[in-house]
């Protein structure tokens, strides 16, 4: 299990802690540990988003996410639910928490409410031909609903799953996939390394993740350097022709990212 921090507007991604375990362990018990001992660590951390796979996706880790001031990110994991068409309706919601309409039509996300804690849905009048009749086409959005995070805890989260905003967040724990890959195909230090025993391989996995760490420190040290030598060297009279902070910071970050992270 490996934890990787990033830094969008920075353009950086460091591995920030790991545990090493056999083959069989539940990874999604670990999850508060690394996560406790990165906040105990490094407390003028300001995480914002918690990003992950359906392996930590535990009832117990979303409250926990929250207590950190944190907003989690973690793709649902079914297990053994019935997702047939007709249980999905029988039950009034589908795999992502979306509910639906007396009519059988698929309602839409609208925005989630923090001070209630619950999402909100409408089907803005998208009813089938058989519908002529319904009760909710005089409302301006159609039939409308809520879904409560204390009923749902693992579905309904602050950006729903089933939206494009989510999809985009999630994206970014391809940066776990990156430290991985360095340390395996770079580094090579994880390229069919030689284990003999658990500990072993906790010594290995902890050393292989430290240099990791100092190559990517190394790296943005060094891009830094030339940047910043290049714009010295270049620089005109001009303010407007180049400014040295839009030079060094990584390419512009999307609205959604910056209304994420609360910083727009």
């Amino acid at each position: 299990m490996t934890t990787t921090l990033v830094n969008p507007i920075l353009g950086l991604e460091f591995p920030a802690g790991s545990i090493t375990g056999p083959a069989s362990m539940y990874e999604g018990s670990f999850f508060p540990a690394i996560r406790k001992n990165i906040a105990d660590r490094h407390p003028a951390l300001n995480i914002k988003l918690d990003v992950a796979d359906g392996h930590y996706d535990d009832t117990l880790n979303y409250p926990f996410v929250y207590s950190l001031n944190s907003i989690p990110i973690l793709t649902y994991n079914p297990r053994g639910e019935n997702l047939s068409p007709e249980a999905l309706k029988t039950r009034g919601y589908d795999i992502n928490g979306t509910p639906f309409t007396p009519c059988g039509v698929l309602t839409k996300w609208r925005s989630f409410d923090p001070k209630e804690k619950r999402s909100s849905f409408s089907c803005f009048k998208n009813c089938p031909s058989t519908a002529n009749g319904c009760e909710h086409r005089i409302n301006q959005h159609g039939f409308s609903t809520h879904m409560s995070q204390a009923k749902h805890p693992r579905l309904i989260l602050r950006y729903h799953r089933g939206s494009g905003i989510f999809r985009k967040l999630f994206a970014f724990r391809t940066a776990s996939e990156r430290t991985n890959s360095t340390a395996v195909s770079d580094l090579r230090i994880l390229k069919k390394p030689r284990v003999w025993s658990l500990e072993r391989a906790k010594s290995l996995t902890q050393l292989t993740f430290i240099a990791t760490l100092l190559k990517k420190v190394f790296s943005f040290i060094a891009k830094i350097t030339a940047l910043t030598a290049a714009f010295h060297k270049h620089k005109t009279t001009d303010p407007k022709t180049q400014k040295l902070p839009e030079l060094l910071l990584s390419p512009k970050v999307p609205k959604y990212l910056l209304y994420a992270l609360q910083l727009k």
